[in-house]
């Protein structure tokens, strides 16, 4: 079951659980891991069920699984972070190994992140680190961390560390793209993002990572490699993605202003208007106002020669 559970073939996971399940009847570890395995195939409501029973079960705070299992389920599906805190600092409390110790720190550094406490986070990080070093996931926390201080270099150097243990991480080459786009190596960053979302693939749903690295993506299409076909198909997904109007809500103008500017070097002149339109309904920007009249007055397809002909009118 725990194989078929890290080859993510949920399916099988949860076959075999449930035969140790009917052998072992209301064992709370093996409740609490079938619960896991349903909130990981998206079934939350089978995994409330689970969870539920397994806490009624064994209710008790000596339970280091289901302390632990439950907050990551409080952390990642319900976004209760507060509490998620409370039952990984439960966990940490009554763990009685190094591994149970530093899975503890790693769940209590990325809640304090979700809670706004970068600092706290990279504090937790570290202590897992200096139990092992090697822990690619705790170094991909730790670069990402580093990247939303906007410290870039440090989180380079994370991150990277974190692919040399583990080649595939999806969510590590997502972010190391994310990074070195941050730091304008544009030709690398490329490589790692096509990497992420076509090869991997990357987790695009995960709301930290997922979005940001079709931006990044699109933004490098259009501005670095003329790719505007591409470059739609791409802010089209983006926008598509169930955390975008969440995570882009300040500034989804430049998404739908890229989309109109591919639009137009695809002489799709209808389409550009309309998510221009759409880019100045949000924020009134002049250069919108000035595209918009470029589009509707001018005919000019190319939105760079149609503003180099709307500056010179103006001298005039």
């Amino acid at each position: 079951a725990s194989c078929y559970d890290q080859l993510k073939d949920y399916d099988q996971s949860l076959k075999y659980f449930k035969k140790y399940e009917t052998k072992y009847k209301n064992k709370p570890s093996v409740i609490i891991a079938i619960a896991s395995i349903y909130f990981k195939s998206n079934n939350i409501k089978k995994a409330d069920k689970w969870f539920s029973k397994a806490l009624d079960l064994d209710s008790s705070a000596s339970n280091w699984m289901i302390n632990s299992k439950y907050g990551y389920y409080l952390l990642n599906c319900k976004g209760d972070y507060w509490n998620a805190l409370q039952y990984f600092k439960q966990s940490l409390n009554i763990a009685k190994n190094e591994h149970e110790i530093a899975e503890s720190y790693k769940c209590i550094g990325a809640t304090y992140d979700k809670l706004g406490d970068m600092d706290k986070a990279i504090e937790f990080t570290d202590k897992v680190l200096e139990i092992n070093g090697s822990d690619a996931d705790a170094l991909n926390n730790a670069g990402y961390f580093y990247l939303t201080k906007k410290e870039y270099k440090k989180a380079h150097d994370y991150l990277q560390k974190s692919l040399a243990i583990y080649p595939n991480g999806e969510l590590t080459t997502g972010n190391l793209g994310i990074c070195l786009y941050e730091m304008g190596c544009y030709d690398e960053s490329i490589q790692y993002l096509k990497k992420a979302i076509y090869e991997l693939p990357l987790d695009l749903a995960h709301i930290d990572v997922g979005p940001k690295a079709l931006w990044c993506y699109a933004s490098i299409l259009i501005k670095e490699k003329n790719d505007y076909q591409n470059a739609v198909f791409v802010l089209k997904k983006l926008i598509k993605h169930k955390e975008f109007d969440r995570k882009y809500a300040s500034n989804c103008d430049e998404i739908y202003y890229s989309l109109s500017r591919a639009y137009s070097k695809l002489m799709n002149f209808d389409l550009a208007l309309k998510y221009l339109k759409m880019a100045k309904a949000i924020h009134p920007k002049q250069i919108y106002l000035n595209q918009i009249q470029i589009l509707k007055n001018t005919m000019i397809p190319d939105f760079d020669v149609g503003i180099n002909k709307l500056n010179e009118e103006n001298k005039i």
